[in-house]
């Protein structure tokens, strides 16, 4: 059986354990001390319970919950993550992955309690880009990016970190399920090259640390920008 996935070479294939998962969420009622009823919500990956710790120590960001379905909050980012670690068995890999992941399957679980067979062969082989070697993803808190995650390659042999912050749209418009959406992050995109220089678009340091505080300030100094045109605009339109 050939399990290569189209678009990387046989030497640099990331291999899940096995492209089939059985994923189940489970809604649990129970009182608090207050006699108040809390709702806990629950998953498994091939009968296996996973907890929101694994994912929220990854990304402290979200919060330390579980959340699925189309009205998800925050915890389905802890969710995507979770089960991504559970899965892949790889930091690096589920970092790169748990957006898409979330995108693909998290957001569309139905509400309340579930069971689903996750097939991995498509989902593998659309992410590819996100598979290749020193490839890692970084949280951006400037980031008008709709994940705010940044795609930074190391160099194998210098170790020297490297991000293009166009491609970085491209990566990202990839997941956007709805048409409008993906417009309209493309917009951002011509918007941000027209803001900046070329040089801008592409940043090298020695380290993660180094090339993200950076990206922070191009991405902060972006966002500004942006609001500055948004205001600008709407004072035309009201007093023009």
């Amino acid at each position: 059986m050939n399990n290569n996935v189209k678009g990387t070479t046989e030497a640099t294939i990331f291999r899940p354990a096995k492209y089939h998962y059985w994923i189940e969420g489970r809604y649990e009622q129970s009182r608090n001390e207050m006699g108040l009823i809390e709702i806990r919500k629950r998953l498994w990956v091939d009968g296996i319970e996973v907890l929101p710790e694994s994912g929220f120590n990854i990304r402290s960001f979200y919060d330390l919950g579980f959340d699925w379905g189309e009205n998800a909050g925050s915890s389905s980012f802890t969710a995507a993550l979770a089960i991504c670690l559970a899965i892949f068995r790889d930091e690096r890999i589920t970092e790169n992955l748990f957006n898409c992941f979330r995108e693909e399957w998290v957001i569309r679980f139905p509400g309340g309690d579930f069971e689903v067979d996750i097939p991995l062969h498509g989902f593998l082989e659309k992410y590819a880009q996100r598979l290749r070697p020193g490839l890692y993803s970084r949280f951006c808190f400037s980031s008008l990016l709709n994940a705010r995650e940044i795609y930074m390659q190391m160099d194998p042999i210098s170790s020297e970190v490297l991000v293009d912050l166009a491609e970085n749209y491209v990566l990202h418009n990839q997941t956007i399920q709805h048409p409008e959406g993906r417009r309209h992050s493309e917009r951002r995109q011509q918007l941000y090259c027209r803001m900046f220089h070329h040089k801008d678009c592409i940043l090298r340091g020695a380290d993660f640390d180094e090339v993200m505080l950076r990206v922070e300030v191009i991405m902060a100094r972006f966002y500004w920008r942006s609001m500055e045109r948004v205001l600008r605009r709407n004072y035309d339109d009201k007093f023009g």
